[in-house]
């Protein structure tokens, strides 16, 4: 029975104590969750978990032999109600047990529910409403109370009508272990681990020949092999990193920024705050344009406004380490490495939010030269511009324009010491884990404590891997002729096809939309480059033919040689602007494991590497294709007209092709598919944003939407087989830390989100499962959002 006492929520077990209710008792406030709805919430929930279960098992009443099921729940009381209803929960393992809060964390547990509060925390349920504060006296909603029922479905596993994703991949998150030094295990993960074993025999093959001095073959093995000489690396410390150091203390005012060279000569310190990039104009995508960069903030505007406090305290003990590692005392530096974090916290406050980087009206933002060297009246910006080496323009494009301002304001004579310090910092953190051991550990050491990431890859895995990521078209040449098939290509290009002949189809039924914008869409899909495994690299004239690397024995080091491949990549981005954009150029490289939708080419971008494992298989059957890279091909597809890609037309212009009423239509659809996805959660405690991961919902929905509508054209198709291998490409697991990172920075949702609240939107999935009223996966129809 529960009760009231001293306005205090007293837990009355009948067999121990009775309590009368005190006069004036509060009564239930809009949205709060009243005794009884909570009651029929347990009862329908646990009936497949605890059989039989009564409502007199999980609230008695009171003295006056009433039950009061007007009045509200407490998060005490509803907690327990629900241990009661189900009866006990299973242990927590794998994936459970990554994301759960230990009850440790939690101070404010009364001593009235202790014992019987216990099974909720030892299960992991219970998130708090702050860190380490269980507010036990505080009201639930019926919707907090679908939370804990969620969270208990997803603990059991057991029940595809409940929580599809997490019983479909219970043996999984059960049993998978994420290896060292990786931020995640899942089938996603599983092909990345795939792929860096292929990329490491690949330059093995290469390391261990005699390649021709000056060839691609030459370059890799050079850089291999200075960053596996870690001897050299050792003994030189940080000695690469002094002359920076020095220069930056010899800085006497704002005008030495100007003149200042860092990194070997290839910036001004000026450079580190504020710089220049070619990119593709959103509005004339033929055209290269001139945009505006500034220094930002390393970490999420969350950590830096308290909200994330792990990854705060992580990130200040990473740059005391880095500090005393190049000759701080410990005490100067643990002053200086908040002073860097008060600065950066000031670039995060002006900066856009994440959920606004695909907003033309704010990204888009056009200068003229002249105006924005205004903007900057205590420094000269030209500098910056002439010493990469760029043509003459007249306009540019501002990409922040609060940030911007920000910067600008912090470059004074007064800041010139914090400016020091931050310069500094920077140098220090761009060398770290290309110099020592120690400083490699250091960063290990943060990664693990920011967001519980155990361990480090093997040196031979990272060496291999950023001989990939940096001589990018060298690696993906050897890679592609050695892995892509022409057999994958003919299979996923004849998918696409009829993914492409499907979308045109929804759209022409669609009923909110008007012909003349059908027209457009379609127009669209008509002109939409298709590129799937990898470019035509006799086509390709690389960035990299001009760097100069050098072995140890000729004086090189990792470190010199990465400052090489920045000065060749800033010549490659020089020599670009004033020519016209090749849009038969690939935004990736065949070793990528990803698929992309590129707004300014109209393209969907399928890369060799992402062709494998349980993605896609020439051995799997029709339906476990379309359920995992089908349902990717169609993803992409979808992105040319999400929130952000439908701002694009046919040939890669923001142009506006949409009715006004077409457009009001779309955008209510966008507002009622951010309600429908915000707050949902990929761990107990960590929500979803709705704006923040609109696009990539809205490419989710669609995806499934349209695989579905081919699986209903196949004779014999096997709907059940079709969920299951979309839910399974999604399995994933990591740690609670990475979770909470990803919630505030990702624009994607987490895994068991865009599987289940997906599914929950798509009529057959009903159908095939026969999803009723009583099931957790339930959602009304008037509930469910569906745009294509």
């Amino acid at each position: 029975m529960i009760g009231f006492k001293k306005g205090l929520a007293t837990f009355l077990v009948a067999a121990m104590l009775t309590t009368t209710m005190p006069t004036g008792a509060v009564f239930a406030q809009e949205n709060d969750a009243t005794r009884g709805e909570v009651v029929q919430m347990l009862l329908t929930a646990a009936d497949d978990y605890h059989p039989n279960v009564q409502k007199t098992d999980i609230i008695k009443g009171y003295e006056d032999g009433q039950l009061h099921e007007e009045k509200p729940v407490t998060r005490a009381e509803a907690l327990i109600m629900l241990n009661r209803a189900f009866g006990g929960f299973p242990e927590l393992k794998g994936n459970t047990l990554r994301l759960a809060i230990p009850k440790e964390d939690f101070s404010d547990i009364p001593k009235w529910a202790e014992a019987e509060l216990m099974p909720v925390f030892d299960a992991g349920i219970v998130a708090g409403t702050a860190p380490g504060v269980f507010s036990p006296d505080e009201n639930v909603t019926t919707e907090q109370m679908k939370l804990f029922i969620d969270r208990v479905f997803t603990l059991y596993s057991t029940n595809p009508k409940d929580s599809f994703y997490s019983s479909v991949n219970k043996n999984g998150l059960e049993t998978m272990t994420i290896r060292n030094g990786m931020a995640e295990a899942g089938t996603i993960a599983d092909v990345d681990d795939m792929v860096a074993a292929q990329i490491t025999e690949l330059i093995a093959e290469t390391v261990n020949s005699s390649p021709k001095p000056g060839s691609a073959q030459e370059k890799i093995k050079i850089l291999y092999d200075t960053i596996m000489d870690m001897e050299a690396r050792n003994a030189a410390g940080y000695d690469p990193i002094k002359a920076d150091l020095a220069a930056i203390d010899a800085i006497d005012s704002l005008k030495d920024l100007e003149t200042t060279e860092l990194l070997n000569g290839i910036e001004f310190a000026l450079g580190e705050f504020l710089g220049f990039g070619v990119g593709i104009d959103a509005l004339d995508s033929s055209v290269y344009s001139m945009n505006f960069l500034t220094v930002s903030a390393p970490l999420s505007q969350q950590a830096y406004i308290g909200e994330n406090d792990t990854q705060k305290q992580a990130y200040l003990k990473y740059l005391k380490t880095l500090l005393t590692l190049c000759g701080w005392d410990e005490i100067q530096a643990v002053r200086d490495a908040q002073a860097v974090f008060d600065f950066e916290a000031k670039l995060s406050a002006a900066a856009l939010p994440p959920a606004y980087q695909y907003d033309l009206d704010k990204i888009y933002n056009v200068y003229s030269y002249e105006d924005l060297c205004k903007a900057f009246p205590t420094v000269d910006i030209n500098t910056v511009y002439e010493k990469i080496g760029y043509k003459p323009t007249d306009t540019v494009i501002v990409g922040d324009v609060g940030l911007m301002k920000c910067v600008s304001g912090l470059l004074t004579e007064e800041n010139l010491d914090i400016l020091k310090l931050y310069l500094k910092s920077s140098i220090i953190r761009y060398g770290a884990e290309r110099l020592s051991q120690d400083f490699c550990e250091a960063k290990a050491t943060y990664m693990q404590e920011a967001y519980g990431i155990s361990g480090s890859v093997s040196l031979e895995t990272k060496a291999a891997s950023v001989v990939s990521e940096n001589l990018y078209d060298y690696v993906g040449e050897a890679y592609a002729e050695k892995y892509f098939t022409e057999q994958m290509n003919e299979d996923i290009t004849g998918m696409i096809h009829d993914f492409i002949a499907v979308y045109k189809e929804r759209i022409q039924n669609l009923t909110w939309m008007s012909d003349a914008t059908k027209e457009k869409a379609i127009l669209k899909l008509d002109n939409m480059r298709i590129n799937v495994g990898a470019p035509d690299y006799d086509a390709i004239e690389s960035a990299m033919d001009g760097a100069q690397l050098k072995s140890v024995a000729d004086g090189g080091s990792y470190y010199d040689n990465m400052i090489e491949i920045s000065r060749a990549n800033v010549q490659g981005d020089a020599r670009l602007f004033g020519t016209p954009v090749d849009k038969e150029q690939w935004i990736t490289t065949p070793q990528t494991v990803n698929a992309f939708y590129m707004p300014s080419f109209n393209s969907i971008n399928f890369p060799a590497a992402f062709l494998q494992g349980e993605i896609y298989s020439e051995d799997a059957s029709y339906e476990e294709n379309l359920g995992a890279i089908g349902t990717v091909i169609a993803h992409e597809i979808s992105h040319a007209f999400d929130s952000s890609g439908a701002q694009y037309d046919e040939q890669g212009n923001a142009v506006n092709w949409w009715t006004e009423e077409d457009a009001a239509a779309f955008d209510a659809s966008c507002q009622e598919t951010v309600k429908y996805f915000d707050g949902q959660e990929s761990a107990p405690g960590i929500a979803m944003d709705g704006m923040l991961t609109l696009t990539e919902n809205i490419a989710d929905l669609g995806a499934v939407v349209c695989a579905t509508s081919v699986g209903e054209k196949t004779e014999g198709f096997d709907f059940k087989k079709f969920y299951e291998s979309y839910a399974n490409l999604w399995l994933s697991t990591a740690s609670r830390e990475y979770m909470q990172y990803l919630s505030e920075i990702d624009t994607h949702s987490a895994s068991c989100v865009r599987v289940d609240r997906v599914l929950q939107s798509t009529d057959k999935f009903y159908e095939v499962f026969d999803i009723d009223e009583e099931d957790g996966m339930y959602v009304p129809p008037e509930e469910r959002v569906r745009i294509w």
